[in-house]
């Protein structure tokens, strides 16, 4: 489990998944509904993190900062 502030590959992976089948959830700041998907981090924190990706989404779009370059996680075997 990572601290507080900080989110694992899994733990971020399983907020996109979360994100991408219960959009509405997030569109109406549901945040206790999503913790249940991701149960190391509270309610705040997801809403937090989700910030943060809105505000990327946006300087991305408005050509602040470029588009994130995704490295696969390499597995351990």
């Amino acid at each position: 489990m990572s601290g507080p502030s900080e989110w694992s590959w899994e733990e971020n992976k399983v907020y996109e998944n979360a994100l991408a089948m219960h959009y509405e959830y997030f569109e109406k700041g549901e945040w206790e509904k999503i913790v249940v998907l991701i149960p190391t981090k509270t309610p705040t924190q997801i809403s937090i993190h989700n910030a943060h990706l809105l505000e990327d989404i946006e300087s991305i779009e408005s050509g602040l900062i470029p588009p994130p370059r995704f490295q696969e996680k390499i597995s351990d075997d």
